[in-house]
């Protein structure tokens, strides 16, 4: 429900869209499969990394799943995620710092953050 919460202001501006289904509507019966975009989660507890992986697989998300705050700052300039999805409490580096660079490099500078 907190999730649900905190997601709510962007569904409405328009910045998030929920969809069933991940195929085209389009003339073949196939159906071309829509690239699902890209997610980053960094958390250091390892049941709640389980959880949100799961959740992503579900909804067909694509989902890198990272524990370390530094790894994830190295990989997210690669990765160039549609969304970045964290804990604020992070060894090393928080939450807060970890956004203050984000926002400091060219990929990631508009890139949603949720902590």
């Amino acid at each position: 429900m907190t999730i649900a919460r905190n997601l709510y202001p962007y569904a409405q501006r328009g910045w998030l869209r929920l969809v069933d289904n991940l195929r085209t509507s389009g003339g073949d019966s196939q159906g071309k499969l829509i690239p699902s975009p890209r997610i980053l989660f960094i958390d250091d507890d390892p049941s709640i990394r389980e959880k949100v992986g799961i959740i992503c697989e579900n909804y067909n998300y694509s989902c890198s799943i990272l524990g370390d705050p530094l790894e994830a700052l190295g990989q997210s300039v690669a990765l160039k995620p549609a969304l970045i999805l964290g804990a604020i409490a992070l060894p090393k580096l928080d939450g807060y710092q970890l956004c203050h660079l984000w926002r400091q490099t060219k990929t990631l500078r508009h890139t949603p953050i949720i902590m």
